[in-house]
């Protein structure tokens, strides 16, 4: 599977993503250390069901928020997903991370 670069612009969050906006933390501090030391994880995305030329966040919803804001071309892997395959890669990207007390 190849990274590709995309424009933050075209991309959305996913409508059935779990991250609410209060739970994005500091972006300005994540896009400055993407700016200083690149991105290092490419995001997840799939083309649009919504929007034609347009992708949904599946996964890195953060670096895609921290890009956004200070418009770096974004990292990512594309994946033409079926409906229920992006609920899976969250289910993943989920479990593999550390659970921290808010």
């Amino acid at each position: 599977m190849e990274v590709v670069t995309v424009d933050p612009k075209k991309c959305s969050r996913w409508k059935l993503g779990d991250r609410s906006g209060f739970e994005f933390g500091d972006i300005h501090t994540l896009a400055q250390d993407i700016l200083k030391n690149g991105q290092i994880e490419p995001v997840i995305l799939r083309k649009s069901t919504d929007k034609e030329d347009h992708f949904d966040v599946i996964a890195g919803s953060r670096r895609w928020r921290a890009c956004f804001e200070e418009d770096i071309p974004l990292k990512a892997l594309s994946k033409n997903l079926p409906i229920l395959k992006p609920r899976l890669i969250k289910v993943s990207v989920v479990t593999q991370q550390d659970l921290y007390v808010y």
